[in-house]
């Protein structure tokens, strides 16, 4: 009975053990079974993240066989694009954007994407829609590989694919050889808007007492901001093209007076060309509008957002716009070390040296992007050399002219400092310079 009675205490007790132990590991996984959200939350989102990239994936390589294919507009290729899609997804859509008549919406597999449509005509070189990351590049125009800027499509963490050097003055060249650089404007660290920089010798402090001259064909010069977010410069001064056959222009290139250069004709955007100068306001408006007048692109007068909004790009790399531009700019207190080629008479003639330097007493006119000294994120001459004629108006009457002069003094005069003057002035010591409106 002992025995008996020994081994049934010792079977007891191991069942209430036994018991215990299953109550505790039904606990655990009971807990785990509730309270394992994040893993299968996660586990979830990893399964979409594929999916989606499938998706994806799958819309961005019939989008790249359809664009090599074909060239149809906009409302035949969504076509042509829902079709090839409905092939794996019946339900699949495709429709242009409601914002933006050149975007169009993909809706596969649950998922919905926006890409920008462009044919030769307008395109960027990622084949994304453009951006500040991501430069619109014109009909006529293609890109320009140099030393400070790359067009390197690269992949950003943030972004997806973007060009390398966006930031840095990528260029685009058009067939002839003229040269324009892209201003990035993310609506952030650059903004496109005006600026007042004063010192004794500015003669507009007040932005209330400025406007724009009407652009061809009435263009909002914000338009093509909010569409590309950025817009494109000349990398020089308006040259007079020392390849021209007009006799007009001939005379233009080895005389320097209002009565041979105050005239109308195409500048171009060149690296060592005779700078035009003589010109009044008018002609320099005309012919900056006259350089491209196509269906994608009108040239016009660079304006006084776009200059404001270049310095302003140019501050943010450190770059001094205001008295210490002398630093990279060609001013009477500007010492230029390379210099093979100046004039002292306006541009009349030009004295041909071996690797001289400019000295802080010398008066020389440079040609067009003559030395890198006076370069800064890919355009040339922003600073100093000769004063260039804006779109901007002062009070209605007069014009403003920006940048400053060989003749003068950075501390007087300089790249942020506004300078008016009639309509109908002209001197040895203006010009001018060309911007692109992309439409």
């Amino acid at each position: 009975m002992y025995n008996f009675k020994k081994e049934k205490g010792i079977t007891l007790v191991s069942l209430i053990i036994t018991v215990i132990i299953l109550l505790i590991l039904s606990s655990v996984v009971m807990y785990n079974v509730t309270n394992d959200d994040g893993l299968m939350s996660a586990v979830k989102d990893e399964k979409n993240l594929i999916n989606e990239t499938d998706a994806k994936q799958t819309v961005e390589i019939a989008i790249e066989k359809l664009k090599i294919e074909s060239d149809d507009n906009i409302e035949q290729f969504i076509e042509k694009l829902k079709t090839e899609l409905q092939k794996e997804d019946t339900k699949a859509k495709v429709t242009i954007n409601s914002k933006d008549e050149n975007m169009y919406d993909v809706t596969f597999k649950g998922y919905k994407y926006s890409y920008y449509y462009y044919t030769d005509q307008t395109r960027t070189i990622t084949g994304r829609m453009p951006a500040y990351y991501n430069p619109i590049i014109p009909k006529g125009f293609d890109i320009l590989e140099t030393e400070d800027a790359s067009w390197e499509v690269v992949e950003d963490e943030n972004l997806g694919k973007i060009v390398k050097g966006w930031n840095d003055g990528l260029v685009i060249q058009d067939r002839y050889g003229n040269e324009f650089v892209w201003v990035p404007v993310d609506g952030t660290d650059v903004k496109y808007e005006k600026k007042i920089y004063s010192n004794n010798e500015a003669r507009v402090t007040n932005l209330s007492v400025l406007s724009e001259s009407v652009l061809p064909n009435n263009i909002d010069e914000e338009e093509q901001i909010k569409k590309y977010g950025g817009f494109y410069i000349a990398r020089y001064e308006a040259g007079i093209n020392e390849n021209t056959t007009d006799s007009k222009m001939k005379n233009a290139l080895k005389t320097a007076s209002m009565d041979a250069r105050n005239i109308e004709g195409i500048p171009v955007s060149k690296k060592n060309q005779v700078p035009w100068n003589f010109i009044d306001y008018g002609n320099a408006k005309k012919n900056s509008e006259n350089m491209y007048k196509t269906q994608y692109v009108q040239s016009v007068l660079v304006t006084g957002n776009m200059w404001d909004t270049i310095l302003k790009w140019l501050e943010n790399d450190g770059v001094n716009v205001e008295t210490g531009s002398n630093e990279w700019g060609n001013f009477i207190n500007s010492t230029i070390p390379g210099i093979t080629e100046y004039s002292t008479d306006d541009g009349a003639t030009w004295q041909k040296v071996n690797q001289t330097i400019k000295g802080t007493s010398d008066i020389w006119l440079l040609k067009t992007g003559h030395t890198d000294y006076t370069k800064r994120k890919n355009i040339y001459d922003i600073s100093g050399n000769l004063w260039e004629w804006t779109n901007e108006v002062y009070n209605t009457s007069n014009y403003i002219d920006r940048g400053g002069c060989n003749f003068q003094l950075s501390t007087d005069f300089f790249p942020g400092c506004r300078w008016h003057s009639g309509g109908e002035y002209y001197t040895g010591g203006l010009t001018f310079r060309v911007a692109l409106y992309v439409k």
